[in-house]
């Protein structure tokens, strides 16, 4: 991941040095000519601008430096740039899909990778944000890290004048809160934001996470709300889709006696947080073109009882539409390819 870099903060900017994670004292102030700025509030310099964040769990922000945050253009497998500024076969008239990856992750994942590629096959512009230093400390600051994440996708798409209505921004895990940072910056004028199974701890009950608000249309894919589990529980966007019931997913191993916890994790594999990163696998097959995935109008205890409504379904995943607001149960196959014959209903 990336190394340590410095970095420049604008006139009156509070900055954490290279190399310290948090401050001790709870006192930091940073003085210049025109006074005294408090430091319940931290400020960056992002693509030379300056971007202010807030203290959040207890844990202050890192800078887009210090967590060796990248912007990575995708054209292919074998044609990878790490640049924030456009690439040379960048067309705004196609969809730029920006994805965001959660804790203890980077844009090495095979997952991440395969969604990137599938996105470019579809003739979009595709930008992966890789922040995977500042995913890689403790929970707590990595859900804090998102404020800054979210301001730099800000900046690039702002800086780069690409034009809200053909912006996708896809995030997994914690990335599905830093891409609602992202939309909130932007006064809720980004097209679309997918959230991948968005991370629950921290975010479940608080005013921090993805919501409607956070974009014109946002979609929601549920895998991991078991107890214990990583993903959000309660519906958090226009259209929520339960997959398999969006508590476990099949094929996973789950020992309900000893949960790992997300805090236990050091790094997220597909073995140790398998249900999590299903959300992603699935995005992936929704977007192939023999597959279309289908969820219908339900409830948990209809669901259980293989009652869900068949004359209200929609197409989710790769193919959700604006139209298809509500909550939504779907199923899948076992093992890939996940997309059933049947329609997935």
């Amino acid at each position: 991941m990336g190394g340590h870099h410095s970095y420049n903060c604008s006139n009156r900017a509070v900055c954490v040095g290279v190399g310290k994670r948090e401050t001790t004292s709870n006192a930091l102030t940073s003085r210049s000519g025109e006074g005294v700025v408090n430091a319940t509030s931290l400020c960056f310099a992002i693509l030379a601008v300056k971007m202010c964040m807030k203290k959040r769990f207890d844990k202050r922000p890192e800078s887009p430096g210090y967590m060796g945050l990248k912007s990575i253009w995708f054209d292919g497998p074998e044609d990878i740039k790490v640049q924030t500024t456009l690439p040379d076969k960048f067309d705004k008239s196609k969809e730029t899909d920006v994805i965001i990856h959660g804790y203890l992750v980077d844009t090495s994942l095979p997952e991440i990778r395969d969604l990137a590629g599938m996105l470019k096959q579809k003739g979009n512009n595709v930008l992966m944000i890789d922040w995977g230093k500042g995913a890689g400390v403790n929970y707590r600051q990595s859900s804090s890290n998102v404020q800054t994440v979210g301001a730099y996708v800000y900046m690039i798409l702002v800086k780069n004048k690409i034009p809200w209505d053909k912006v996708h921004l896809i995030g997994q895990g914690l990335g599905a809160h830093a891409a609602a940072e992202a939309g909130k910056l932007a006064k809720g004028k980004i097209n679309r934001i997918t959230g991948l199974d968005p991370a629950s701890p921290l975010f479940e009950d608080t005013e921090f996470g993805i919501s409607k608000e956070s974009a014109k249309f946002v979609d929601i894919i549920h895998t991991d709300a078991r107890p214990f589990g990583y993903g959000m529980k309660k519906p958090c966007g226009h259209l929520d889709v339960y997959v398999n019931g969006g508590r476990r997913q099949p094929g996973c191993t789950y020992n309900p006696k000893n949960p790992v916890r997300i805090h236990a994790l050091k790094r997220a594999t597909f073995d140790k947080a398998c249900g999590h990163l299903k959300a992603v696998a699935y995005f992936v097959e929704s977007a192939r073109d023999n597959c279309e995935l289908r969820a219908c109008e339900c409830t948990w205890k209809k669901f259980l009882a293989s009652k869900c409504s068949r004359e209200k379904c929609v197409y989710w995943g790769f193919d959700a539409t604006e139209d298809s607001a509500g909550t939504y149960y779907g199923v899948t196959a076992t093992a890939f390819p996940y997309c059933r014959t049947d329609g997935s209903e």
